[in-house]
């Protein structure tokens, strides 16, 4: 089972689902209000789907601020073989949410335990979490983990343990001693001091920071792999059981990118990068007792195994990979560095629904009352359009545009100042994607 927010890509399957779906929990007088509450919670972006595979089974509403998140309604298919009552804490868990409102009546149907008065006819339930953080390997792709983190801070989203493959073990050294931001000035120090990955003075870097004490809220176990030389076999370790000079040997054996690197040498052999056998250290993550998970993949080329993704599954949790390329992984470019850390930020914030959007990220007040206007303009200016064919692809035909016009993804937009931007960039990309997308038909 997987939780994850619907966007306007999915109007047509979230459409299709609405007819045979019911509501099995008391948050609204009848089924019909209750559908068309959720329809509207859809169009403001407040709507996470329950899968298995790729069909959708259940839709639940959360409404979330920054210190919680009010569950205001679920639907569920008919006859579907999973239990909707079994997967409300999985849901809630997969948002990362520190407390969730609920109406009394659905606490009391549910009989939930550890509840607090909230508002009136409402229960407040806190939430504890073991939650680890998953950082896979992938050269200066890694930067895209620091916005990642900026995020998490921002959202007061804490940790338990660490998991990290090669840039990932040493994000995660770097993220026991300093905040988001001091890793990011850490980074962008690199750039002006080596131009390639393979001259970054990570032997010096490395033992520098673990010289230092942990800072407030760092102290948590770090996991960590390497590939053993000659047997080519995965060695996996825990930063705060190795003695000094072992932590440096293995973190600098973590991210030895062979052959663009050294193997590390060592008294029981040679080290190189962990991305080799294991790319995205889940199952180090789990075997460190996690119950729930952050994953960040950065598209590095090592190898992911298949039972990784598996597992993450089974476990409530938010996968993280942009959908954009994160440019090359040996070279170190500031403007590219920049742009990855703040596609980490802005991609963790769409997650977790404080934005909206897929390629490009969009302002949530009045999305869908904006996205209504645009079309309603278009149609106007070009009356072969139909408006109900119309409106609820403007989004990702916006986008599909803006992509082929080469528009940065690095900012928030609204959509009309995406579509400006799009007319002035280049006129005849937008006219082409808008005959592709509705194809001049009423």
């Amino acid at each position: 089972m997987e939780i994850r927010r619907l966007s306007f890509a999915d109007h047509k399957r979230f459409a299709a689902f609405l007819p045979r779906s019911f509501a099995p929990l008391p948050f609204h007088k009848s089924r019909s209000v209750q559908k068309r509450g959720m329809l509207q919670a859809f169009y403001l972006g407040e709507v996470w789907g329950a899968y298995t595979g790729r069909h959708l089974c259940g839709a639940f509403h959360f409404s979330r601020s920054l210190l919680d998140g009010e569950w205001r309604g679920l639907l569920w298919e008919q006859g579907s073989r999973n239990a909707w009552d079994k997967l409300f804490l999985f849901a809630v868990r997969s948002l990362f949410l520190p407390a969730v409102v609920l109406p009394e009546a659905v606490a009391e149907y549910l009989k939930i335990a550890g509840t607090q008065p909230a508002a009136a006819k409402k229960r407040r339930l806190p939430l504890a979490y073991r939650t680890g953080l998953v950082l896979g390997g992938g050269g200066v792709h890694g930067a895209y983990q620091i916005g990642v983190c900026q995020a998490l801070a921002e959202l007061r989203i804490s940790f338990s343990l660490a998991a990290g493959t090669s840039v990932g073990a040493l994000n995660g050294l770097l993220l026991s001693r300093l905040d988001a931001n001091q890793m990011e000035a850490v980074w962008l120090a690199f750039c002006l001091e080596a131009g390639k990955l393979a001259e970054m003075p990570l032997e010096r870097t490395i033992a520098s920071y673990l010289s230092k004490a942990p800072r407030a809220g760092g102290r948590f176990p770090l996991y960590f792999n390497a590939v053993r030389l000659p047997k080519f076999k995965e060695e996996t370790f825990v930063l705060d059981e190795l003695a000094p000079p072992e932590q440096r040997q293995a973190l600098l054996g973590s991210a030895a990118f062979a052959p663009f690197m050294k193997a590390v040498k060592t008294p029981n052999g040679r080290l190189v990068d962990g991305g080799y056998r294991d790319n995205l250290p889940v199952g180090l993550a789990v075997a460190g007792g996690a119950r729930e998970l952050i994953v960040i993949d950065v598209q590095g080329s090592g190898h992911t195994k298949k039972s990784a993704l598996a597992v993450m599954k089974k476990y409530p949790h938010l996968y993280l990979r942009s959908p954009w390329p994160l440019g090359a992984m040996l070279r170190l470019d500031v403007s590219v560095i920049k742009n990855n850390i703040r596609l980490g930020y802005l991609e963790t914030m769409k997650a977790l629904g404080f934005f909206y959007g897929k390629w490009y990220t969009f302002e949530k007040k009045d999305f869908f009352k904006e996205c209504a206007a645009l079309a309603q303009a278009f149609c106007t200016a070009h009356p072969q359009y139909a408006f109900e064919s119309v409106w609820p692809r403007w989004p990702r035909f916006l986008e599909a545009a803006a992509k082929a016009a080469r528009i940065a993804p690095g900012k928030v937009y609204t959509l009309q100042q995406l579509t400006d931007q799009l007319q002035q960039a280049d006129p005849k990309i937008y006219d082409q994607k808008s005959r592709d997308f509705f194809g001049g038909r009423r």
